[in-house]
């Protein structure tokens, strides 16, 4: 790990001490709020906000002349797993109600983010970040615990838990704002909030929620109240406050970005990936025709805007228990829902060559969700006593997505621009659910059953093409300072 954080500050040093300005040195610590799915509603099951178990953070950035800054340093964190269990009420009291407090697993983060300074007064800066960070995993929860509760002579309730970790390792999509304010001393204090969404699924716990019981003929017996999963991707939230200091080079006069040149207009479509998380992760992929409008300032920032359609695809039922009873099916898909996309998105034109450039972009999407698959559906296969039933359910209308893009852009003599992009967006609310069943009677009398959960925060990958055109206000040469 020292390793790691000592070659990203080196490779800082040298590759950006020509045109940078300043150099930052920080430290930051908040508050780290878990993200789950869940395969329970609030009724049951609730995952807690712990402020106990803080986050630190060490930051190292260089500041180049037209307020870019590209960030690095280590973080260490706790993953809080603080869980409200409650049963429901037998006996005319609430049988259990239970709080498990710990940590999933510990971490090591290494971050690399490119960010952009917003000066909104003397001294007073809002701050905007995206990138990538690369989590190490260690010192897991136990893996098994349980906890009694309350009972009425031989009836008493349980709840026990059993934890895995899935991997060690895991890259997460980072998008960060900060409030900012400098001293006259160079010394700076600032609040941030940041969401890190992580690709690979980390963690599991698997609930079980019942009560043993004797009758009046005193036979001693289980009962199941419910049962519930917790599944994270390693994505969390986190929220704290920051202490710096600035290492001037020189007090040369930053670039104005609020001078507009360019406008640009364009139409894409591409590959659109669906991310589900459950019983078996699923990528899918459908179409997303987008339309998209951008204003481009003198030193190169963007302004995007737009609107997309898409259909967010899942396997049929057919498709997902084929390997159940060994039965041939077609590989069918669905639309879980079908939505529209508007796109508000804050990017930086990198000028590789003549009209060539690299573009990144951060920002939020929101999405709006109608036409949602069936409630339920159930097939028999009579020849093998099978039976699969799906519960399906939208949980929102409406979801708030983090959203990081790249893309190739390529610009004619007449302004027509092409370009490749590769887009990760992430969803902030659990927004779909499938629940399926499957039931097999045996000759002897004997039933199994195969239960499977999938849900998605509405989280998807795009890959692309783009078609457009830029009209250029004036040919006005860019601000000096720039960084292209």
């Amino acid at each position: 790990m020292k390793k790691i954080f000592l070659i990203s500050t080196l490779f800082l040093f040298i590759t950006n001490s020509v045109h940078s300005q300043d150099f930052y040195f920080g430290i930051s610590s908040g508050m780290v709020k878990s993200v789950y799915f869940k395969t329970d509603d609030k009724k049951h099951f609730q995952d807690l906000i712990d402020a106990s178990r803080p986050s630190a953070n060490l930051i190292f950035s260089t500041i180049f002349k037209n307020n870019l800054e590209l960030a690095t340093g280590v973080m260490f964190y706790p993953y809080p797993y603080k869980i409200r269990a409650s049963g429901d009420e037998m006996w005319g009291e609430r049988i259990l109600q239970t709080t498990y407090r710990n940590t999933a697993y510990f971490a090591f983060s290494v971050p690399v983010h490119l960010g952009y300074k917003f000066k909104l007064a003397p001294r007073l800066y809002a701050n905007i970040y995206s990138g990538l960070n690369f989590d190490f995993y260690f010192s897991e929860l136990t893996k098994r615990k349980g906890s009694y509760g309350w009972g009425i002579g031989s009836n008493v309730s349980y709840a026990t838990s059993i934890a895995s970790i899935k991997n060690r390792f895991n890259l997460m999509f980072s998008n960060r704002v900060s409030l900012q304010y400098f001293t006259k001393f160079n010394m700076g204090i600032g609040i941030y909030a940041a969401y890190h969404s992580g690709l690979l699924n980390v963690w599991d716990s698997y609930e079980d929620f019942g009560y043993y019981h004797t009758d009046i003929s005193g036979t001693y017996g289980e009962e199941k109240m419910f049962q519930s999963t917790l599944k994270s991707d390693g994505s969390f939230w986190n929220f704290g406050l920051e202490l710096g200091y600035k290492l001037e080079r020189n007090k040369e006069k930053k670039s104005n970005y609020r001078g507009v040149q360019d406008f640009y207009f364009g139409i894409s479509s591409g590959i659109l990936t669906s991310i589900y998380y459950g019983s078996r992760f699923a990528t899918i992929a459908s179409a997303c025709p987008t339309f998209t409008f951008s204003t481009i300032f003198k030193n190169n920032l963007e302004l995007e805007t737009g609107i997309m359609y898409y259909q967010y695809l899942f396997y049929n039922i057919d498709n997902y228990f084929v390997p159940l009873f060994d039965r041939k099916s077609k590989d069918v898909l669905k639309p879980a829902y079908h939505a529209f996309s508007l796109p508000v998105h804050l990017g930086y034109k990198i000028k590789l060559a003549n009209r060539f450039f690299l573009n990144a972009y951060t920002g939020l999407k929101f999405d709006f969700y109608f036409n949602p698959q069936s409630k339920s559906n159930s097939k028999a296969y009579e020849d093998r006593d099978v039976y699969i039933t799906t519960e399906n359910a939208l949980k929102q209308r409406f979801n708030i997505l983090l959203s990081n893009k790249l893309s190739m852009q390529y610009f004619t003599k007449f302004n027509m621009g092409i370009s490749l992009f590769a887009s990760y967006h992430s969803g902030l609310f659990q927004v779909w659910e499938s629940s399926i069943l499957t039931t097999r009677n045996y000759s002897n009398g004997n039933t199994s059953y195969h239960r499977g959960f999938w849900a998605s925060r509405g989280s998807y990958w795009i890959l692309g093409l783009e078609l457009g055109y830029k009209l250029e206000k004036n040919r006005a040469k860019k601000t000096k300072g720039a960084v292209d």
